[in-house]
């Protein structure tokens, strides 16, 4: 067979002095979309002919977001691309006309139409079915599998005349359904087989949860119910149970789960593994010869995935070995997210695989790992979680676990502190990018992804982020996947300066002795500052009224309309500002520490000076050396710095009492 394919290829319309290679693709779902999205990324239009043959009557389109066709969405908008896309890359694609024959002996398929098409690489993306359980009723009028958007258009229209409506299936694909139904005004029920939801993925402490945040939602759930017949009487329909008990709706949607469409490898004498799917290699080739499966028509090593993203995953690899690459597919791991009015369940990896089980259960959360080898393998989430992409992230390498981390989710329920990552994309969706306006990464993500912020200044124009000091910019360039952005340098040399004063002033503070009071009235002396009356109430005040000038640079950081002049250069004010309260402070206690709550009062405002010129000599590292180091160590001493602030206030209010009443 091998030299049938030379002798086609060497046959094969000549472009350019080169073969132009004929690529016969079967079907046209999302898998088959990626495929040929990749390919023709990689090759230029002319390097093969392309065409592509579709059971259904329309472009392929975003099977994984069905349900929001019941929210408005016309089928146009789920369409993945035009048959202007198809166009203008010189692909041939035929709709409505699936291929029932493939022919390896001459390399042909014909399609339904009669139509027969040579190959010289064939690609078998046919994808998955609707599996319909084996129960006397299935055919009857109302009763619906939740599939294509022709399903759906025929269950909006029979849904019209409907008040009660039942799903079959209580796992991923039925909870979706059913969330569909509940879309258009249906009293809406979920039955399922099993002891709980998606009980193949959760274990019954997550099903729980899952179940009765559902049942909040208004939707109602039989389990333990084994459906035996679908009754059509007078215009309703009866599910009947095996425990005798039933159900009384008027339409029903079957949505049980899916079977691999590999039916065409009967008579094309391609290995069908006996769970279902070609058997195809690590090449993705199938036991024939140029012909390759992808998606979940395919078994790879005894696995079907009947999702969307190992899918990708086959297309990508597929695309380019069709391009010179030597690449090869290894497997990939299973993740499944659910997200149902505001309830989000996810399982990664080898959720159900052997190690070590650590969970953690609340009231409306659940999570649970595993871990084997001391790395993670697995985990199962259900609610709320905001490292849960961290978590996916974690499974998908392997990522080592240490006892720290196990302690923390023993007693947490997290794996990591809130921003313990070192890479921006790592970090929870909760987690602050922008201190200074508190915006989050979700925000920023959902710019980048849902608004087409495409470079740092559509970015910061969008959110805001950045727009204040500015020391968040790296951080935005690193969530764009783009080289770092320079921080702003307005006023960081004199932000430098004033750190580099402000630690000199306050060592020879701490380190030098008290200025000795003079013996003699005719000894020259400053001594006044700090025992005249007049002068220590009027330094006193000076220190309160820079203290209070001080402040305005939160105002000026905090509040978005207060923008007058550029941050950089107020912050730099704020260190000077800083800098003269030291000088003043020797003034007012002549180098002396008090005593008591004088004692008390001078630390903290110590404190909080050494701190605040440590977080000005961080930030102006910063300006020169962007690295996230610098940010936490400027982060957490501004933070530090704040909170000494705080006693400040109250210990100088006693303290004026003091001198005021005493």
């Amino acid at each position: 067979m091998k030299a049938n394919i030379l002798a086609k290829r060497e046959s094969s319309e000549l472009v350019d002095g080169t073969a132009q290679r004929s690529i016969v693709v079967i079907g046209n779902g999302m898998v088959g979309f990626r495929f040929l999205l990749r390919l023709t990324e990689l090759a230029s239009p002319e390097t093969f002919k392309i065409t592509v043959f579709g059971a259904e009557p329309r472009p392929a389109y975003d099977r994984v977001h069905l349900t929001r066709f019941f929210a408005g969405t016309r089928s146009e908008e789920l369409e993945l691309g035009s048959s202007d896309w198809y166009r203008e890359r010189k692909i041939a694609l035929y709709t409505n006309d699936p291929i029932i024959d493939i022919q390896p002996g001459t390399q042909s398929v014909v399609s339904q139409s009669g139509k027969r098409t040579e190959y010289d690489q064939l690609v078998i993306a046919t994808g998955s079915r609707a599996f319909v359980p084996p129960i006397s009723g299935t055919e009857n009028n109302g009763v619906f599998v939740y599939r294509t958007i022709e399903d759906l258009e025929a269950i909006q229209a029979y849904a019209k005349h409907c008040r009660r409506a039942a799903v079959l299936g209580g796992g991923l694909l039925g909870i979706e359904a059913a969330d569909a139904l509940k879309k258009l005004g249906l009293e809406t029920h979920i039955v399922e087989r099993n002891t709980g939801l998606m009980s193949h993925q959760l274990p019954p402490e997550g099903s729980e949860i899952l179940e009765r945040e559902i049942i909040q939602k208004g939707f109602h759930i039989h389990l333990n119910k084994n459906t035996s017949a679908i009754d059509d009487k007078d215009g309703t329909r009866i599910l009947r149970f095996q425990n005798g008990e039933a159900l009384v709706v008027d339409m029903v949607v079957i949505a049980s789960g899916i079977r691999p469409c590999d039916e065409l490898g009967v008579s094309a004498s391609i290995t069908v593994h006996p769970r279902g799917g070609f058997e195809i290699d690590d090449t993705l080739e199938t036991s024939i010869n140029s012909v390759f499966a992808i998606g979940e028509c395919a078994n790879h090593r005894g696995t079907l995935y009947g999702l969307v993203g190992p899918g990708y995953k086959m297309a990508d690899t597929l695309a380019r070995r069709f391009t010179g690459s030597k690449e090869t597919f290894e497997g990939d791991f299973l993740a499944a997210r659910l997200k149902l009015l505001n309830v989000d369940v996810a399982t990664f990896g080898d959720h159900q695989g052997d190690g070590q089980y650590l969970q953690k259960k609340e009231p409306k959360t659940f999570r649970r790992i595993v871990i084997r080898n001391n790395r993670l393998i697995g985990a199962t989430i259900v609610g709320k979680c905001s490292q849960q992409d961290r978590i996916q992230a974690a499974v998908d390498s392997r990522q080592r676990i240490f006892q720290w981390n196990r302690t923390r989710f023993n007693r947490t329920g997290r794996l990591w502190n809130e921003q313990a990552s070192t890479n921006i994309q790592d970090w929870p969706e909760t987690a602050l990018i922008c201190n200074c306006l508190s915006i989050r990464r979700r925000v920023l993500s959902d710019a980048i992804h849902c608004n087409g912020c495409k470079n740092i200044d559509e970015l910061i124009a969008t959110t805001g982020a950045s727009t204040v000091c500015g020391s968040c910019r790296p951080l935005l360039s690193s969530l764009l996947g783009a080289p770092s952005a320079p921080l702003p340098t307005k006023g960081y040399l004199g932000l430098g300066i004033a750190a580099i004063v402000s630690v000199g002033l306050i060592l020879f503070y701490c380190l030098s002795s008290p200025i000795p009071n003079p013996s003699s009235v005719k000894t020259p002396s400053l001594s006044f500052l700090w025992t005249e009356t007049f002068w220590k109430f009027t330094t006193g005040y000076t220190l309160v009224g820079l203290c209070l000038l001080s402040l305005l640079l939160s105002l000026r950081k905090r509040t978005p309309r207060f923008s007058l002049g550029n941050y950089g250069l107020w912050r730099a004010g704020h260190s000077l500002i800083g800098a003269s309260t030291l000088v003043i402070l020797i003034t007012h206690t002549g180098l002396r520490l008090g005593e008591n709550l004088n004692f008390v009062l001078l630390l903290d405002f110590l404190g909080l000076a050494a701190i605040g010129a440590l977080a000005s000599l961080f930030t102006s590292m910063e300006a020169r050396l962007p690295s996230l180091w610098a940010r936490r160590l400027r982060a957490a001493s501004t933070t530090m710095h704040i909170l000494l602030f705080w006693p400040l206030p109250i210990l100088v209010f006693f303290h004026a009492f003091k001198a005021y009443y005493y």
